[in-house]
């Protein structure tokens, strides 16, 4: 049984628990009556990691002890204090929300006799497993003891297969669901549209994205590693759901320490640009990475969320951030080559810094999770962060500070940048703002190429044959070389009108050609002209959610969000000039009574970063309500 289902799930969470007894065919809670009823101590102090909707946290109520939940989802914790409101049981049970590893800073060592966890250990990496774990063993009292109940892998060759096979199946439905929650209309025709189009990439993505939950390989031993003693093992649905009880070791702090250390990945351990790639693996690589990072880049494409040890660091240097998309990695580490730092590789689901903030991927939760997996702080006597200026747009830096106890700052937009930033320890505007030139129109041109040839080939095929999708393919690729480097210099207001400009040129050129060579047109020159037709509005239309400079229609059609409209409320702005520090654009500036004003609204690209990092809410969007409104499943 794999339980990554459960991810789908948890967007209803008052059906949550319902679909999860379903799914587990009663296990789940056959596994927490046997919790409550025979591990857990009367009168103890229980952390419970992960509470989810509370169910746990109600029968460990009604058992006479005192008992904390926690867990990072908002929606969860709020279901929760709903039921425990309901049952009246407010003063014995304490929830709150907070992120797994954060327990050592929020709780006091040996706060806790007994700590339970049920299906939230499988939702990390396995260095946040470990971390936790070993944060776990700081917050338990001296033969305190850890509950964990976890999905893990059956033992036996064919069961090993069958699972495999249907957790494989698993991922793919709980990926494809996960992507139509995003479609916020109730329009089916849209929906089936929207997955007609996005198939053929969707699968490519799955293919390559990483798995949202998974099971538990040798829980046992890393228990051991982490200073606990497991002294019981309960297994149920076929092996694939584990419960695992282990009492915390007796042993002193240094020892302790020593153990951590031994571990067989050391969390401390940085790498260097060339000690991780060599000649021979980048030219096995090659054609992956051209394939996944310049064809098809608008999939995501994941590294190792680790920390990098770039130059000769000390305890002086500077510490940076950036999100665990391959491309990226390697392109900031060629860029910091000059320099002695730290580098932080979050997890953000192998996607780029700006995509990936702006859709929640890059957050707040990612810095706390490679802040502690990594222990920079060990390494270093400060506690300032660099993190990259695209990233405005989804992390607060007054919050990075509020829940990290690290102090933040933006830097430059272009990673090659950064050096200079680093020693004048300020920003020019030429820093703040993305560039567009030619070498980057040339790689968007490449990678819509790809993304539309994939999604839109089919089409043609269908209806004119086999033989129609190279010259589809050709068509697409022509296009879109000629928008993107010509996409300053073309007639036209928009990028539609521009490809139309070009194709009706292209088509001026082929019914010349025709007439003076045969007098008349063929039926070849008319399916000409319709996958010209097609790809010209393709190209034209797609081009701007490839752009850092212009708003992308594709959100308004598919995922029914309005354009953004913009106002500063004068009476709120303190003039602190952050809403223009943090766009990308140069859309603000400051007026004579020393507010900001919205100067250039044409320039908006809408990536609402000023609205994220405005410490006063002065600047609002006008269709907010609207916007919250289509956001909201129906």
């Amino acid at each position: 049984m794999a339980f990554v289902l459960m991810k789908i799930f948890e967007e209803a969470p008052r059906r949550f628990d319902r679909w999860m007894n379903i799914l587990t065919l009663g296990k789940l809670q056959a596994v927490r009556q046997q919790i409550v009823s025979e591990l857990i101590r009367p009168g103890a102090t229980v952390l419970e990691i992960g509470c989810g909707t509370g169910t746990l946290l109600l029968e460990l109520a009604s058992q006479d002890v005192k008992v904390t939940g926690i867990d990072n989802s908002q929606v969860m914790i709020q279901e929760a204090q709903r039921r425990i409101a309901a049952a009246d049981l407010s003063s014995e049970v304490e929830v709150k929300k907070l992120h797994a590893l954060q327990i050592e800073d929020d709780f006091e060592p040996g706060s806790f006799d007994q700590i339970v966890s049920v299906l939230a250990f499988s939702e990390m990496s396995d260095d946040e497993v470990d971390c936790l774990l070993g944060q776990c063993r700081k917050v338990l009292k001296p033969a305190g003891e850890l509950i964990l109940a976890d999905e893990s892998e059956p033992e036996g060759f064919m069961a090993r297969c069958a699972y495999h096979v249907y957790r494989q199946a698993s991922r793919l439905i709980t990926y494809l669901g996960l992507q139509a929650k995003e479609i916020k209309k109730g329009n089916v025709f849209l929906k089936l549209l929207y997955f007609a189009i996005e198939l053929p990439l969707m699968l490519l993505a799955f293919l390559v994205a990483p798995p949202v939950t998974r099971p538990l390989r040798g829980i046992e031993r890393r228990m051991r590693r982490a200073g606990f003693c497991p002294w019981e093992t309960r297994s149920f649905l076929g092996g694939t759901l584990k419960l695992v009880c282990a009492r915390a070791t007796t042993f002193d702090d240094i020892d302790y320490e020593v153990a951590l250390l031994a571990r067989d990945f050391d969390p401390i351990r940085a790498e260097s640009e060339a000690e991780t790639s060599s000649f021979w693996r980048s030219v096995r690589a090659f054609p992956k990475i051209v394939i996944l990072q310049y064809i098809f880049r608008s999939i995501p494409y994941p590294t190792h969320a680790r920390l990098i040890r770039i130059g000769n660091p000390g305890r002086k240097s500077p510490v940076l951030v950036t999100t665990n998309y391959d491309l990226t990695v390697r392109r900031v580490c060629r860029a910091f080559k000059s320099i002695d730092c730290f580098l932080l590789v979050a997890p953000a689901g192998g996607i780029d810094v700006w995509c990936a903030a702006g859709g929640g991927r890059f957050s707040i939760d990612s810095i706390i999770s490679i802040l502690k997996t990594s222990r920079v702080a060990e390494l270093v006597d400060h506690r300032r962060l660099i993190l990259p200026q695209l990233c405005a747009n989804g992390i607060n830096l007054f919050e990075v500070r509020r829940r990290t106890g690290w102090s933040a700052v933006f830097g430059p937009v272009d990673a090659k940048d950064v050096p200079a930033y680093l020693q004048s320890r300020r920003r020019t505007e030429k820093m703040m703002r993305v560039t567009y030139t030619a070498k980057e129109r040339l790689e968007m041109a490449v990678a819509m190429w790809g993304s539309l040839s994939l999604r839109y080939t089919i089409f043609p095929v269908l209806i004119f044959g086999l033989a129609a999708a190279p010259r589809f393919i050709v068509i697409i690729a022509t296009f879109a070389l000629l928008i993107s480097l010509g996409c300053f210099i073309i007639p036209g207001k928009t990028f539609v009108q521009k490809a139309g400009l070009l194709f009706l040129s292209a088509m001026a050129v082929v019914v010349a050609r025709e007439m003076l060579h045969t007098g008349r047109l063929t039926g070849f020159d008319l399916q000409l002209g319709l996958l010209c037709f097609a790809g010209a509005y393709l190209v034209g239309s797609s081009y701007p959610s490839y752009t850092p400079l212009w708003q992308c229609g594709y959100s308004k059609l598919f995922y029914g969000f309005p354009n953004l409209r913009l106002e500063i409320i004068e009476e709120r702005c303190i003039g602190c000039k952050l809403c223009d520090q943090v766009c990308p654009v140069e859309c603000f500036s400051l007026a004579d009574d020393h507010k900001m004003i919205f100067s250039e609204p044409g320039l908006c690209e809408g990536c609402m970063a000023c609205l994220v990092q405005c410490p006063t809410d002065a600047i609002v969007n006008q269709v907010a309500d609207e916007h919250q409104r289509l956001s909201q499943c129906q």
